[in-house]
Formats: structure tokens, C-alpha cells, sequence
């Protein structure tokens, strides 16, 4: 009994507990469903959303049926009249300043002509007509040029330019058909081939692409395996700005440039120096890149009144306030203002070798003659000539001038170990080669750990510190240090060299400067040094 009311009072449990199951199943299919429901209206909203636009952009868009345009001899166009096709060779006293047909949109393979009747399309509406093949009187459109077509004319443009048998004007009248087609009173024959080209015409009439950019350089080339951010270059600007650099205001393109260059065409020669030497000027940049002759520079409008201004002979201001000459500042923002990727900073009194831009960079397409991806930089050797001959401008007069003895290494009566180049005898006894090569990948290592060479590189190397003056020497030394350290590669170059202004460098006793010497270099050996050591690092034999 006790069990049987136990199992009485549990039915009330079991049936809640069924009918919560149930209720809970249920809602959740409902709510599966729903969500399928969902689901499904989503996506048929979508594909009908789509449907939409894609009608709505087919209903707007002009739609042209093309022909191959040797199908505009078959027939008469209903909108433009066909000229008549001159014969071989009556189009060679043609005008070549004609403008183009303009062009219809979407002509893959050149501008379509208007469709032919017999294909039962409607008749397209062109552009304007060029004046020549409007009829007389007929007043030309504004805007009638297009260079789509790179320069090159239509047969329509071609004939255009013939003279009439009738001694017109090339063209021909408001429907007329070719010859062909006059004479047979049936469907024109096509020209031959060798008719058509002679008269300009193509199957295929493209736009000549603008090379803006140069061809990738060889796989095996110097300048993909060292230079692969150079065709990604950006070229600086010209803007005209002043900046603080230590004790010095700095007016950064106080006088703009005439001509500018793409970062990656060019290479830029930055020097320095006061107005007392701009008198080298005209022979270095006429080496370096041709500028106007004397003669052409005369024939400009000159006002003679005027008197010239005195570039010798004089005092200048820093002579008077006894400034120091801040060399390295001058090469620090003469380098930095450059357009171009590669860079020469040099001084003002040597003068380059002719021809050494383009050489350059057909030798960067060459495989390169070191094995290894060290930093590098391009070396000049460099030379002194006697003041009564001439600078020469290519190796052949250099090494005649050497024999000779009107030419010597540049520094030798006054610090032969600066300018001591690796292998210079050889370089100079080496017989002449054709183009630009590399002669010998040196290192700035005993006994050339006093070498300062002057070399083509990139803003990517270190700068001059600004600390050192013209007047204290070894202003170059610290970036060789840095150099040395980090292990560059000095690629001494053949058939490249600098040659000082005309005069023989001899050694002169200046007490004043000798102080000023000892100053730096003690600043060098007790400042600067210890620095560079803690910022760089050190190296056997790399001193400063």
C-alpha cells in the first residue's frame, strides 16, 4: 500500500516533466526553422539584389558592335563617308602634322569604324571629324586632337593629306566610295596588304605606351644583386626651405634648380666652396654633364654695365672674422639635397673624367665582380696636372700626361698615404678597355689605413661629422673609419678618375693652421674616437 500511494503521487511528476520535453522540443524546431526561413529569404533577397544591379548596369552602358577595321572597305558607311585610297607611294609628300581620328571607346584593336548597313545595326554616332575631311565650308570642333594612337594616322587621315587628281584637297566628297567600288558599282575589293601599309593603315591600330620606366636590369647584374631599391627610389623635392645644422643656418635651394631629375636616371656631383671658386664651375660641369658652351653663355643678354664680380683677390667675410670653413657641414647638405639615388660628393677644384653617367650604369647591369654583399662604393683614382696643360678627359690623354710627366698622383708632395690608392700602377700601366669596369675591389686596410678616397655611393652611407673644419685636415677621416669598421668594399674603377684643378700641389708651412691641426687632432683622438668606438664598434687595422 505504502508503495502503490508512492507511485500515485509520482504520475503528477512524470506527466510535467513529459509535457516540458515535449514543449521544449518544439520551440526549438520552431525556432531551427525559422532560422533556415531566414537564412534562405537572406540569400534569395540577395541574388535578387544582384539581378537588379547587373540589369540596371547592362541598361546603361552603350553598347557598340565592333568590326575589324579592314571590313571598312566592304562596304558604304551610313555615317561616314570612306576617302579614296591613294596608290603605293603617292602618300610620301603627305603632311605629318595631321591630327588623328579620335577614337571610339572599347576598339580593342584599334578606333572601330561605324557599322555597315548590310549587318542591319544602327548607325553609331562618331566624334567630330577632323577639318580636312569636313565638307567645305563645315566649321571645324574645338577640341579635334587624340593621342591615343601615339602619334601614328587613320588611312582616313592619310588620304586626307593626298593631293586630288582634280588638284583639291585630299579627302573625298559626301558619299563617295573608293575607286574600287565606283568602277566594279558592286561591294569594294580590299586593297593588298602591301597597299594598306603603305598608306598607314593596320589591321590593328594600339596605343604606343609611354616608357616611363627603364627595363629591369639582368638577374646577374650589380645593381639587382646591390641596388634592388633603386627603380623604387623616390626623387626629392625642390623646395626651397632653411634649416638649423649646429652653429649654422642652412637656405637649402636658395636657387632652384633649372632641371630636375627621376632618382633613378642620374647621378648628382654635390661640392662645396665660396664664391671665390665658382670660377671651376663651367670646366666641371661640362665634364660631368653638358651645360651651355662660353659662346652660347656670351649670346645670352648680358648687361655690360655692370661690373663682373671679383672672384680673386679678395677677402671674404669668414677671412675677416677668422671663421673656420665647415666643411663637412657643406658636404653633409650638399649630399642630402640630391634628387638622385646615387651621389659623388667631391671638391670643387677636381674635375671628372667625360662620358661617366652612362657608363656607370651600363656597367651596373654587368655580373658583379665580388662575391659577396658587403657594402661598397665606387672609387675615383685621383690625379694633379701641371698648370700649363690641360685637364684630360679620358684615361688614353691621362696616361700620355703620366709618361710624360705633366701629370702625378694627386697628393704626392703633400700626403701621398691619404690618396694612395690599391693597385694604382697597375691601373696606370693597364691598357686601355671599352667601357666602364671595376679594376680592383680594395679594403681600407695597412698600408692604405690612411686612404680618404672620394667615391660614387648612396645617402645610405654615413655622413662627415660636422664637428671638423676645413682648416683642422683629417675632415674625412672619421667617415673612413666608420667605413672600415663595417667592412666596405672600395671597387677602384677603370677608365673613371678626378683631376685637380691645373697646378702642383706643394706643402706649405702655416703656423696659424698648424695650431688649429693640433686642436682637431687632439679632439679626434680624445672626443671623437671613444665615441665612434662605443657607436661602431672596432676593427684590426681600422684607424683613424
Amino acid at each position: 500500500m505504502a508503495g502503490g500511494g508512492d507511485t500515485r503521487r509520482t504520475w503528477p511528476h512524470h506527466r510535467k516533466s513529459l509535457f516540458c520535453r515535449l514543449w521544449r522540443r518544439g520551440v526549438l524546431g520552431m525556432m531551427a526553422s525559422a532560422r533556415v526561413l531566414v537564412v534562405r529569404g537572406s540569400l534569395f533577397l540577395n541574388a535578387v539584389l544582384v539581378l537588379y544591379l547587373c540589369l540596371s548596369w547592362l541598361s546603361t552602358t552603350p553598347t557598340t558592335r565592333l568590326v575589324p577595321s579592314s571590313s571598312a572597305f566592304r562596304g558604304a558607311s551610313s555615317a561616314l563617308p570612306l576617302p579614296a585610297l591613294p596608290m603605293p607611294g603617292a602618300a610620301e609628300g603627305a603632311d605629318e602634322g595631321v591630327a588623328p581620328l579620335p577614337l571610339l571607346v572599347g576598339a580593342v584593336g584599334g578606333p572601330a569604324p561605324p557599322p555597315l548597313a548590310q549587318q542591319g545595326s544602327a548607325p553609331l554616332h562618331l566624334p567630330p571629324l577632323s577639318p580636312e575631311l569636313l565638307p567645305e565650308g563645315a566649321a571645324a570642333p574645338a577640341e579635334l586632337r587624340d593621342m591615343s594612337l601615339g602619334g601614328r594616322r587613320t588611312l582616313g587621315q592619310r588620304v586626307a593629306d593626298e593631293p586630288r587628281p582634280d588638284g583639291g584637297a585630299g579627302g573625298a566628297a559626301p558619299g563617295a566610295l573608293l575607286p574600287s567600288a565606283a568602277a566594279a558599282g558592286g561591294e569594294p575589293e580590299e586593297p593588298p596588304r602591301e597597299v594598306q601599309e603603305s598608306a598607314g593603315v593596320t589591321e590593328q591600330l594600339v596605343a604606343e605606351p609611354i616608357v616611363t620606366e627603364p627595363p629591369d636590369p639582368p638577374l646577374d647584374s650589380q645593381e639587382r644583386k646591390m641596388y634592388a631599391d633603386l627603380r623604387e627610389c623616390s626623387t626629392r623635392s625642390l623646395r626651397p626651405f632653411y634649416q638649423q645644422r649646429g652653429d649654422y643656418w642652412v637656405l637649402e635651394n636658395y636657387i632652384p634648380a633649372a632641371l630636375a631629375f627621376r632618382c633613378d636616371e642620374s647621378i648628382t656631383y654635390t661640392t662645396h666652396g665660396d664664391f671665390t671658386f665658382l670660377d671651376n664651375l663651367e670646366p666641371l660641369t661640362s665634364r660631368w654633364q653638358k651645360v651651355p658652351t662660353t659662346e652660347e653663355l656670351l649670346r645670352r643678354k648680358t648687361d655690360c654695365a655692370q661690373e663682373p664680380p671679383r672672384w680673386t683677390n679678395v677677402t671674404t667675410y669668414r677671412q675677416k672674422k677668422k671663421l673656420l670653413y665647415p666643411v663637412n657641414v657643406a658636404r653633409n647638405t650638399a649630399r642630402q639635397a640630391v634628387q638622385t639615388y646615387f651621389v659623388l660628393a667631391s671638391d670643387v677644384e677636381l674635375y671628372p673624367s667625360v662620358n661617366f653617367i652612362p657608363e656607370f650604369f651600363k656597367m651596373l647591369k654587368k655580373p658583379d665582380v665580388s662575391n659577396s654583399t658587403n657594402p661598397r662604393v665606387y672609387v675615383f683614382s685621383i690625379f694633379e696636372v701641371r698648370d700649363n696643360v690641360t685637364a684630360p678627359e679620358a684615361k688614353g690623354d691621362l696616361q700620355r700626361m703620366l709618361k710624360k710627366g705633366d701629370a702625378i698622383p694627386f697628393h704626392k708632395n703633400v700626403c701621398a698615404k691619404c690618396h694612395n690608392v690599391p693597385m694604382s700602377k697597375e691601373w696606370i700601366a693597364a691598357p686601355l678597355q671599352p667601357g666602364m669596369s671595376v679594376f680592383h675591389v680594395g679594403k681600407r686596410q695597412p698600408p692604405y689605413h690612411k686612404w680618404e678616397p672620394i667615391y660614387v655611393g648612396t645617402n645610405k652611407e654615413p655622413l662627415y661629422d660636422e664637428r671638423l673644419s676645413w682648416e683642422g685636415k683629417s675632415d674625412k677621416m672619421t667617415q673612413m673609419y666608420i667605413l672600415c669598421v663595417r667592412d666596405y668594399e672600395f671597387h677602384i674603377l677603370d677608365n673613371a678618375f678626378l683631376v685637380h684643378r691645373p697646378g702642383i700641389k706643394k706643402l706649405h708651412k702655416d703656423p696659424s693652421r698648424d695650431r688649429v691641426v693640433a686642436k682637431q687632432n687632439t679632439a679626434i683622438r680624445t672626443k671623437i674616437l671613444p665615441e665612434y668606438k662605443t657607436m661602431f664598434g672596432t676593427r684590426k687595422s681600422c684607424i683613424i
